[in-house]
């Protein structure tokens, strides 16, 4: 399996789901998976997930999540993505949208 994400050849849905294991990864798993980290510190701290378009603590993580939201509305972001963002409390299990608007 690692033979095949290296060349690209596994799923991408499967890929996500062996980073996530810390089998596989990326340059570009990585950093989403530390972004994602970056997210669920500002969850804990602040109760929600509405990072705030311009948020001077991290911009970088501002960024991302504003990078998320375009990418679920295109449905560009793979089912194991969406499932952790789901129970991370970033989108709404129901509709799917992104759960805030970010701009508070």
């Amino acid at each position: 399996q690692k033979r095949l994400a290296r060349n690209r050849r596994l799923p991408r849905d499967r890929r996500e789901a062996l980073a996530g294991l810390g089998c596989i990864s990326s340059s570009h798993d990585s950093v989403w998976e530390s972004h994602f980290r970056a997210l669920k510190r500002f969850r804990d701290r602040h109760g929600h997930c509405a990072v705030p378009q311009q948020y001077p603590r991290n911009m970088k993580l501002a960024r991302w999540v504003g990078n998320q939201r375009f990418a679920l509305q295109r449905g560009a972001v793979s089912p194991a993505r969406v499932e952790r963002l789901v129970r991370l409390g970033f989108l709404n299990p129901a509709g799917g949208g992104a759960a805030g608007n970010g701009n508070g």
